[in-house]
């Protein structure tokens, strides 16, 4: 027997759907699914760029020795996120949204530890691995991992905003508020304790006067 459904209920429908599709999509987003083009940019141009380091500044990049730059693997890549600076300072205290860059880290392993991160970017429409650095923010991004960890249920997203200099870790748990962890560039900008997860809303309304401060300096300071 056939139903005849009213235009309010084919409505609420098409909305139920829409919504189901748009959840499964930022599931997606959150699950970090590498491009199979950024892993192929990163294996064939981290063993370069690690090369182009003198040997008397491999500390600066977290390694001991030059035989660990030589055995050194990649792990598991992650997008930079950000939040446009309009969703900053118009935030009134909902969800927060963050938008995906083109950029991505890819942490750099030695005799089991993180030592340094390698950069893939879009350079004329093809991921190439761009640049070595960030050996601060390598550990301090597997040390969220290890105290958050995907075990628990914790998904992460690494979000940097540019117009703030502050990067953070966006947390999210299945049946909990999502939160931000604060690295170090975020906690000197915004003067937080690390360590600890924020609530978006402490983030966001923190972010809000060094975001309109960068959007008021002239160009070129």
């Amino acid at each position: 027997m056939r139903t005849k459904l009213g235009k309010k209920s084919l409505i609420l429908i098409l909305a139920l759907s829409f919504c189901m599709v748009m959840c499964t999509t930022a599931s997606l987003l959150w699950a970090g699914e590498v491009p199979g083009e950024v892993r192929t940019a990163a294996e064939n141009g981290f063993k370069s760029l690690l090369q182009k380091i003198p040997e008397e500044a491999l500390a600066y990049f977290n390694f001991d020795n030059a035989g660990q730059v030589e055995k050194s693997v990649l792990g598991e890549p992650f997008r930079v996120y950000t939040i446009p600076p309009g969703d900053i300072l118009n935030y009134a205290g909902s969800d927060v949204q963050i938008s995906p860059t083109p950029i991505w880290f890819v942490p750099v392993i030695a005799d089991g530890k993180v030592r340094t991160l390698i950069t893939v970017d879009l350079v004329g429409g093809e991921y190439q691995a761009v640049a070595v650095g960030g050996s601060n923010l390598s550990k301090e991004w597997a040390s969220v991992i290890e105290k958050w960890p995907p075990s628990a249920g914790y998904e992460h997203a690494f979000v940097r905003v540019f117009q703030a200099t502050a990067d953070f870790v966006l947390l999210s748990r299945p049946g909990q508020a999502g939160g931000m962890v604060a690295l170090e560039a975020g906690r000197v900008s915004l003067g937080l304790s690390g360590g600890e997860i924020y609530t978006p809303a402490q983030i966001l309304s923190a972010l809000k006067n060094p975001v309109m401060e960068n959007i008021k300096k002239p160009a070129g300071f």
